[in-house]
């Protein structure tokens, strides 16, 4: 890519959502994405590795396709389910490598 051409983007997806969720001990993250399509990580043939959590914190990586995309995600939450998620996704497999970076407030089950 050109020097140009690098850097920050403000980009968003409308509509877009992240669901946790938490079942029988298996977690699993359903992605509202640009399409509005609703995809289950788990179905799409991501496997999900939890991280340590405490205080709040809830942090995964999703690995697909022998590693050729590699997503983070971290909830910051208080007891509500309320705070923010930040996501990152790392795709190497295409002829446009990408790493993308963003965040969204989060709203606990009502």
């Amino acid at each position: 890519m050109p020097a140009d051409k690098g850097g920050w983007r403000k980009d968003g997806i409308d509509g877009g959502r992240i669901i946790l969720n938490y079942i029988n001990g298996e977690i699993d993250l359903l992605i509202k994405n640009a399409t509005g399509s609703t995809v289950s990580v788990r179905q799409d043939g991501g496997k999900i590795f939890p991280r340590k959590t405490n205080n709040g914190l809830i942090a995964m990586t999703v690995i697909y396709e022998v590693g050729t995309v590699s997503e983070d995600y971290v909830f910051q939450l208080d007891g509500l389910g309320d705070g923010t998620v930040a996501s990152t996704a790392i795709r190497t497999a295409g002829k446009i490598n990408k790493m993308s970076l963003m965040t969204a407030s989060c709203r606990g089950p009502r």
